[in-house]
């Protein structure tokens, strides 16, 4: 055992060292707070008056994040914000059981506001506001004319362009030493937030997403075995999920061979990757006694390494999609794509996934509702 100032630290026979005090699984105490900001995100203050909230997160989805809040006159003559001069940001409290002292607290996300209706009556105004992802801003904005990316373009300098051509500057990205092996080129009208992400995927990197913070990220892509585990909902006397939880499930169309062929230009040859799995495990061609392939063509590829790796990273999401888990759960910081463990003891399940998606509510005492993929490690 090791200590570090109040805290402490306990190794368990087979796992990390977890805190003894993790906030996150003792009782708590839970506050909200909303930030207004403005167009560079840049803090102007509280905003006042903001009753509830809902905030939804998809890995799935194009834009992988939304809410909606309700706004109701603070006091006699209080005006909302001019909501297209500003972005809104979440924040949940923990505080202490015993005392208002915040232990923590984290950024649900740094939306854009849409212009609501108003609910007008002689208690004073009510607004239902809309809330939008910042990647709307790059979904938003279109090409005037025909893109293209010029092969031999280093991705990580061609992505900061894109981005600044939709006018952010904010991105945290995973650096890389990948070129475009071949020229990209899209039609006018459209949007940035494609051309981005398909130069992303060309380069073996996760769809564009925005942190808490609002800074766009572009991270390469780690198999799931290598991601380290984020949070584990245990069955113990720690257990922050609720006993329901419900296992969505089907295998017969499960490939178990992946064929990926690469665009080519005409000039390049096209590149082929054959992906098996040649395991001992259920869906294997071993086990099932025949193949079962699925075939993926024009997929844009930087280099062979690449498209080496898009084949076993499809290979594993379409052998293990279909197996999901919904747990309702004590809010706690989570990410799209994080790895987490769950174990039930009464059901003898004991595995790990992946967050797929999640949804809060700043209702007190609502539990956050996420759904995770099944992977094998």
């Amino acid at each position: 055992m090791r200590t570090s100032g109040q805290q402490f630290w306990v190794k368990v026979p087979d796992h990390p060292y977890y805190d003894a005090r993790d906030p996150w699984v003792e009782h708590r105490r839970e506050a909200w707070r909303f930030d207004l900001l403005d167009l560079d995100d840049k803090l102007i203050g509280n905003l006042d008056g903001c009753e509830s909230g809902t905030f939804d997160f998809n890995v799935n989805n194009t834009i992988r994040s939304s809410g909606a809040i309700s706004w109701v006159q603070p006091e006699p003559g209080a005006q909302p914000p001019d909501w297209t001069q500003v972005r809104v940001q979440p924040w949940y409290m923990l505080r202490a059981p015993d005392s208002d002292e915040v232990l923590q607290e984290i950024p649900i996300g740094v939306f854009l506001p849409s212009f609501p209706s108003e609910a007008l009556s002689a208690t004073g105004i009510a607004l239902d506001v809309d809330l939008h992802d910042k990647l709307m801003i790059l979904d938003q904005d279109k090409t005037e004319e025909a893109y293209t990316a010029r092969s031999g373009t280093l991705v990580t300098t061609l992505v900061r362009e894109l981005l600044l051509e939709a006018g952010q500057t904010a991105l945290s990205m995973d650096e890389s030493t990948e070129v475009m092996r071949t020229n990209m080129t899209w039609d006018a009208g459209t949007t940035w937030l494609r051309i981005t992400n398909d130069v992303l995927a060309a380069a073996g990197y996760f769809s564009l997403g925005v942190d808490g913070y609002g800074v766009f990220q572009a991270k390469r892509y780690v198999a799931p075995a290598q991601r380290g585990v984020q949070r584990q909902f245990l069955d113990d006397s720690d257990s922050i999920y609720d006993d329901e939880i419900n296992h969505d499930e089907d295998i017969f169309n499960v490939p178990n061979r992946v064929i990926a062929v690469s665009t080519s230009d005409g000039e390049t040859e096209a590149m082929v990757s054959v992906a098996d799995d040649d395991s001992t495990g259920r869906f294997s061609i071993g086990a099932r006694g025949r193949v079962i392939a699925e075939n993926e063509e024009d997929v844009e590829a930087t280099s062979q390494s690449v498209l080496d790796q898009h084949a076993r990273r499809r290979l594993t999401e379409m052998q293990q999609v279909t197996s999901s888990y919904d747990l309702n759960h004590a809010l706690v910081p989570l990410h799209l794509n994080d790895l987490v463990r769950l174990r039930n003891t009464q059901h003898g399940r004991d595995l790990h996934g992946v967050v797929q998606s999640f949804s809060i509510s700043t209702e007190v005492g609502a539990l956050q509702k996420t759904r995770i993929r099944e992977v094998t490690l």
